[in-house]
């Protein structure tokens, strides 16, 4: 009995002592409205998190877009990451080690990755991170640019109306 204890503690300390360390990275993603645009009054929806179903959860919504194919592409791009054979990682490769989950209770996204490398680890969330806010950014920039063309093309339709009712009502006043 004493054997096989002894054979099992030096079979378990090797294996421990063989393994590679594993480092963590994480980070908390702090996500809220535009406060900017909700001062000014220029969209009181732009940049808010809200969910088209009435159960949904828009942080679990931006913690899956954070894994979304652009993302994961943007990060391995910016970093030149790449496997030992020289290839670029793949994003899914990518993703099994990234994870990303909100925190209960507050607005905040909790993004972290696991490697070998501990400055591989910190490279890759802060990337993540930053493509992710940047694709934000872009998509709230794009809304704005649609809701401007818009205006425009509706302005001068608004305005021949509203020359038109002047007219309207400027006869209506002669003639009354």
């Amino acid at each position: 009995a004493s054997l096989a204890f002894v054979a099992t503690l030096l079979a378990s300390l090797g294996a421990a002592s063989s393994q590679k360390p594993l480092y963590e990275a994480g980070a908390k993603l702090l996500l809220q409205p535009d406060q900017p645009a909700a001062l000014t009054g220029i969209s009181q929806d732009l940049g808010s998190l809200k969910s088209l179903k009435q159960t949904g959860d828009p942080l679990a919504t931006q913690s899956a877009i954070i894994f979304s194919l652009p993302i994961l592409e943007d990060t391995i791009r910016a970093l030149d990451l790449r496997d030992p054979e020289g290839v670029p990682v793949q994003p899914s490769a990518l993703a099994e080690d990234l994870s990303v989950s909100p925190l209960p209770d507050t607005d905040l996204i909790i993004v972290s990755y696991r490697s070998g490398q501990p400055e591989l680890s910190a490279a890759v969330v802060n990337q993540v991170m930053r493509s992710y806010i940047e694709a934000n950014v872009s998509s709230n920039r794009s809304e704005v640019m649609a809701a401007r063309q818009f205006l425009e093309n509706e302005l001068p339709r608004a305005q021949q109306e509203a020359e038109l009712l002047r007219e309207a009502l400027k006869q209506f006043n002669e003639d009354n």
